[in-house]
This record gives C-alpha cells, sequence and structure tokens, in this order.
C-alpha cells in the first residue's frame, strides 16, 4: 500500500520542526545588560542651635559632582521611630524568646567600635570609661546598639543591636585586650634607654673619645634606626588590620536597612592621605582603600572616630579643623614616618587627626578630638541617626567611565541652615562598576 500525500507531508512538517529546534538549541541566546549605577547621599542638616532641620524640600538641595549640578532622582527625610522596643514575653512561663516587640522601622542604629589595635593601655582605661557612662546615662531606650572591638585578630563582634544598655555595659567590661600598643613618648624612652646603653658600652671601651669617628656614630644612631623601621612595620600592620576589619564591618551590616553611626573609638590611625584622592603607607595598594571607604558607603554607615587621648597638653591653641597643608606628596610624609629620627609627637598627632576627620567626611560623619567629654561626642553621633534626608541621583555615562574620586558637595538654600553634613565623595572603580569582577577578586 503505497503511503498517501497527508502521511508524506506529516513526516516532512515533523522534521523540519524537529530541525528547527535543534537550531535554537545551537544558537547561544542574546543577552542584553543594562546596569544603571545610583549615588545614595545620606545628608544631615542641622541649625543654629546643632537641630535637625525638618520638613525641607527637594528643591533647597543642591547636590554637585565635580562642580556640576546632578538632578536628584529620589527625596526624602528619614525620621527615627521613637517607640520603645522590648522583647516579648514567653509563650509559658519561665521561657524565653528572642522576638522583639515594636515597630522596627526606621530606627537609631548605633554600632561602637572598640579600637584595641590602635589604641594605648592608658587611652584604653580613659575610652572604656567613657563608653561605660554613655551606655548607662545616654543611649535612650529607642536606640539600637551593637558593640564590636579591633585588635590584632581583626573585627570581633561583643554583642549584636539591642536596645538594653545593661547588657552591653556586662559585655563591654567582660572584655579583654591582646598586646598594647606603645605610642611615641614609650616608644622614644625604649630608643633612649637603648642608646644610653650603648653609650656606657663606648664608654668602657673608650671609644667614645672620638666622637666623629663613623662607626661610633653609627653605633650610636643604631636603637634608634632599628626602633624607627619596628614602629614603621607595627603601623603597617595596623593598618591593613584596621581596614581589612572596616571591609568586615561593612559586610556585616549591609544588610541592615538605615543609616548607621560608628562610632570608633580609637587612639589615633596613621595612614596618610592628600587631597583625598592618594591613600599610601603600609604597603598597600590605594584599591584597598577605596573599596574600604566605598563598603562603607554602600552599607550606609557614617564614620565618627572619637580620639579617646582627649586634650592635647600645651596645645590650648591647637585647632585640629584648621586647613592643612597638604602640598608635599605622599612619598614625603610617608618618609617622615619612617625617617630614622623618632617623630615629634605633636607632629604625629596632628597627621592622624587629620586622617580621623578625613575619614569622617568620606562617609558623611564627624570626627571628635582634643576634647575630655567623649560622651557628649558620642551622644551627638547619636542624634546625627535619628533624623536626615536621603537623596539619590543616577551616574552618568560619563561619569561612570572616569575611574577614581568623583567629589560631592551638597548645599542646602534655606533659612535658618547652619550646617550641612554628607559625604564629600565616592570611589569609582572596576569592583565598583562590575560586581562580577569584585567577586572574582574575593
Amino acid at each position: 500500500m503505497k503511503p498517501s500525500l497527508f502521511s508524506f507531508l506529516a513526516v516532512l512538517v515533523l522534521t523540519s520542526a524537529t530541525h528547527s529546534r535543534a537550531l535554537q538549541a545551537e544558537t547561544p541566546a542574546s543577552t542584553i545588560t543594562s546596569r544603571a549605577n545610583l549615588v545614595v547621599v545620606p545628608v544631615v542638616v542641622t541649625g543654629k542651635h546643632g537641630n535637625h532641620m525638618a520638613n525641607l524640600t527637594k528643591d533647597d538641595f543642591r547636590v554637585e559632582e565635580e562642580g556640576k549640578a546632578q538632578p536628584i532622582a529620589r527625596f526624602e527625610e528619614i525620621s527615627a521611630n521613637k517607640t520603645p522596643m522590648h522583647r516579648a514575653t514567653g509563650p509559658v512561663p519561665n521561657s524565653y524568646t528572642n522576638e522583639v516587640v515594636g515597630d522596627p522601622s526606621s530606627r537609631v542604629l548605633v554600632i561602637i567600635a572598640l579600637d584595641f589595635l590602635n589604641t594605648t593601655w592608658a587611652d584604653e582605661v580613659f575610652a572604656r570609661r567613657s563608653l561605660l557612662k554613655y551606655l548607662a546615662e545616654s543611649v535612650k531606650e529607642d536606640t539600637l546598639v551593637s558593640l564590636v572591638t579591633i585588635d590584632q585578630a581583626g573585627l570581633h563582634q561583643i554583642h549584636d543591636f539591642t536596645t538594653d544598655p545593661a547588657v552591653l555595659v556586662a559585655a563591654l567590661k567582660s572584655v579583654t585586650r591582646g598586646i598594647a600598643r606603645l605610642d611615641t613618648n614609650e616608644q622614644q624612652a625604649q630608643t633612649q634607654g637603648l642608646e644610653a646603653q650603648n653609650r656606657v658600652t663606648l664608654a668602657e671601651s673608650g671609644a667614645l673619645s672620638n666622637l666623629l669617628n663613623p662607626d661610633v656614630i653609627k653605633l650610636v644612631a643604631q636603637p634608634r634606626i632599628i626602633n624607627a623601621q619596628a614602629a614603621a612595620s607595627r603601623e603597617a600592620f595596623a593598618i591593613r588590620i584596621t581596614l581589612e576589619a572596616m571591609q568586615h564591618l561593612a559586610q556585616a551590616y549591609a544588610a541592615v536597612p538605615g543609616r548607621k553611626a560608628l562610632i570608633w573609638a580609637t587612639g589615633s590611625f596613621p595612614f596618610l592621605m592628600h587631597d583625598q584622592t592618594e591613600m599610601s603607607y603600609g604597603g598597600l595598594s590605594p584599591d584597598v582603600y577605596q573599596r574600604t571607604f566605598q563598603m562603607l558607603d554602600d552599607a550606609n554607615i557614617a564614620a565618627y572616630p572619637v580620639d579617646i587621648r582627649g586634650l592635647s597638653p600645651g596645645s590650648d591653641d591647637y585647632d585640629a579643623n584648621r586647613p592643612r597643608d597638604m602640598s608635599r606628596s605622599i612619598a614625603t610624609r610617608a618618609q617622615t614616618l619612617r625617617a630614622s629620627e623618632m617623630p615629634n609627637p605633636e607632629s604625629v598627632r596632628e597627621l592622624s587627626l587629620s586622617t580621623l576627620r578625613s575619614f569622617a567626611d568620606m562617609t558623611g560623619g564627624q570626627a571628635f578630638y582634643n576634647a575630655n567629654d567623649l560622651q557628649q561626642s558620642m551622644a551627638h553621633a547619636t542624634d546625627d541617626s535619628s533624623s536626615y534626608y536621603l537623596l539619590t541621583y543616577y551616574l552618568s555615562k560619563d561619569s561612570a567611565k572616569k575611574s577614581g574620586w568623583h567629589k560631592l558637595k551638597v548645599t542646602v538654600a534655606h533659612e535658618g541652615v547652619v550646617e550641612v553634613r554628607a559625604r564629600k565623595g565616592f570611589f569609582v572603580s572596576k569592583t565598583t562598576l562590575d560586581p562580577e569582577n569584585s567577586r572574582r577578586n574575593d
């Protein structure tokens, strides 16, 4: 029996359909990727008495990137919820639950970081006392506070966010530290002691009578040179560990919504910055610094470094806010700290304070220094997160192609505004524009 024409056509159609599906399977699908980079800028606006300026509008704000005005895509005034939060009662008597009762939206979020790595023993005692007083007297019941420490091993979480200051006080009292950091005066004392010992040895051998002998000069100066090199090595280690701790902190709290005030209680931080664009010290790539600041900004964390050394002796007219001579290159300033002569303590302090202020500027916070009332400084940092404005705009294609530091400036044209605090810029790099590249680097 001959196959019918209908059967032949059916086989032909089936074969064509199968061949078409095979071609589709072999041809990779085209993917169109579009990425819009949104720049988020939290802004704190205060009046004459430091109070939050409420009810401002988008038209009152002007955001400039590299001197060019940017259209604000989104504007929002954030006010923290003042309703107290407390733990729920257990389902049965004598039972415990971690459920929290209360509206969790828009809370005042504070992260306290006690920096053991960059703090001496003496300064730590003062810092602990101030922190305990702040927790016991200044933390409001609507404020969520978390406690972390930084030491030679990196970042450690002591307690997660809680509204119970008593719990944090107990946790802080139980914290211990590792090896203490030597301050500049202690380093100089060690150096002078070794020099004196060498002079005694030389005097006993009779070599001290020939002070112009190069070998004698070298031997006398050797302890100073060795100590300076050791100090530079310690500082390089401290820089790397501190930056890594800040990155880990940003990763840990990035998923927590809202602006978070990081109260960084520290004795100093020695890396040098030039015009907020060049960073070099400790043998680290500038990308490490850039990524650290960008991670803090992306996590909506504003740094509030608190210099726990208090008032500087003999510097009544000292003002760390005054403009600095930034004409020297980073290499020159770094060499100053690496020189064989031990750096002057006041010179080191000035560089440290300038750096802490720059760290705050990059994240929209504020640095506190040259003051003995650390409790007031910490309370001020907390108040900043209770009310603020959130501005966003889209990064233009031209700006996205320009890697490096992008300067930001936020101004407010409204009567009564005294201070506008926002981060001074942001970094654009390959990792910023290409998240996949960042994951590969990890």
